[in-house]
Order: structure tokens, then C-alpha cells, then sequence
């Protein structure tokens, strides 16, 4: 069944527990230097209200794309359709 409910978002979470959306990023991601108290408290919210990182803006904001580019030199004309 497909929901039609929005992502959470970090800034959601930090909305919901009243903290700072840098605070709630640095405890999704394990760095930093948080209390364990707090660092459990973005946890165990995100959890419970069932947050996932959105995989683009991470990649985004570590500025990895992994795109695929081809480059093609010379004519593009193979001949179909044309005279």
C-alpha cells in the first residue's frame, strides 16, 4: 500500500523535540560531541516517527552526484529517417 504521508524531514524532528536542526543532524549522523542522553533522545524520536535520510540531499550536501556523463564527438546522424 502506498502512503501518501510527506518524509519526515530533520526539520521535523527537530521541531518535534524542540531542539535545533543542527543538533538533531549531528545526532543522526554519529559525529560530534552530544551527550549520549541527547544523542538517544534524536534516536529513539526518529524511530518512533519513522524518519529516513533522504539519500539525495545526503549525497548532495557531500557533494557526490554519482552521475554518468557520455560525450560524444562527431556527427549524430546514423541515418534513420533522413535523406
Amino acid at each position: 500500500m502506498i502512503s501518501n504521508r510527506k518524509p519526515i524531514t530533520i526539520r521535523d524532528l527537530a521541531g518535534a523535540l524542540g531542539m535545533p536542526k543542527s543538533t538533531v543532524s549531528t545526532a543522526l549522523s554519529g559525529k560530534g560531541t552530544l551527550s549520549t542522553a541527547t544523542r538517544q533522545k534524536v534516536l529513539t524520536a526518529a524511530a518512533e516517527l519513522g524518519y529516513r535520510p533522504n539519500a539525495l540531499a545526503q549525497r548532495l550536501a557531500q557533494g557526490q552526484s554519482h552521475a554518468v556523463v557520455c560525450l560524444v564527438s562527431g556527427p549524430l546522424d546514423i541515418g534513420l529517417g533522413t535523406q
